[in-house]
């Protein structure tokens, strides 16, 4: 690789990490306000079928029950999210925007009639995402991300399961079905054999 390049590729991770940056502190602001008003802000959690609460399937991801809940979210949201840019930025923005309102629309229809929040819903998003793009765009940097994905996060296929009734097992499911969906549709598998292309 030429120095011209190597400048270049740093250049661009710095941008990204940037990016996911602004995005993970803006939600840690959130955080911090709503940990200072007693969790005020939770009154802006999603609840499904009842139409008023519809319009907070944009909020909702944004709020966590406690510290806890938002640390065990953050981590894995920017790291998936780092990931994600590998493929573009554009790409990672449609993964986000697109996932937000469909998982919300999913757990609006389908899930238990309780208050759903948390990050969750989007780690997981990312998760299915890049589990399934490095297979279909057939790459190398693509299968070793997904390899890197199921590496370090494959314990979050348990939470899929209704094992425990205070988490939201209903957005993990909805959040990962959408990035498995945008995997496909954003990554139309090629005719051809694994490649090394950057």
């Amino acid at each position: 690789m030429t120095p011209g390049k190597m400048s270049s590729l740093k250049q661009k991770f710095r941008q990204q990490l940037r990016l996911v940056l602004i995005i993970a502190a803006s939600i840690a602001i959130i955080e911090v306000i709503n940990l200072l008003t007693l969790r005020s802000l939770n009154q802006l959690a999603l609840i499904p079928r009842d139409l008023t609460r519809l319009p907070f399937i944009i909020t909702a991801p944004l709020l966590h029950k406690d510290i806890w809940h938002f640390a065990s979210n953050i981590i894995p949201f920017m790291i998936l999210s780092f990931l994600t840019l590998q493929y573009s930025q554009k790409t990672y923005l449609t993964v986000l925007l697109t996932s937000l309102i469909a998982t919300g629309v999913g757990v609006w229809l389908f899930a238990r009639g309780v208050p759903h929040m948390g990050l969750n819903s989007l780690v997981y998003a990312l998760f299915g995402f890049l589990l399934v793009s490095g297979i279909r765009t057939r790459q190398l940097k693509h299968l070793a991300i997904s390899f890197i994905t199921l590496l370090g996060y494959g314990g979050l296929v348990l939470g899929l399961l209704p094992m425990n009734a205070y988490i939201s097992w209903e957005s993990n499911i909805f959040g990962a079905l959408s990035g498995l969906a945008c995997a496909f549709i954003l990554n139309k598998m090629p005719q051809r054999e694994v490649t090394l292309e950057m």
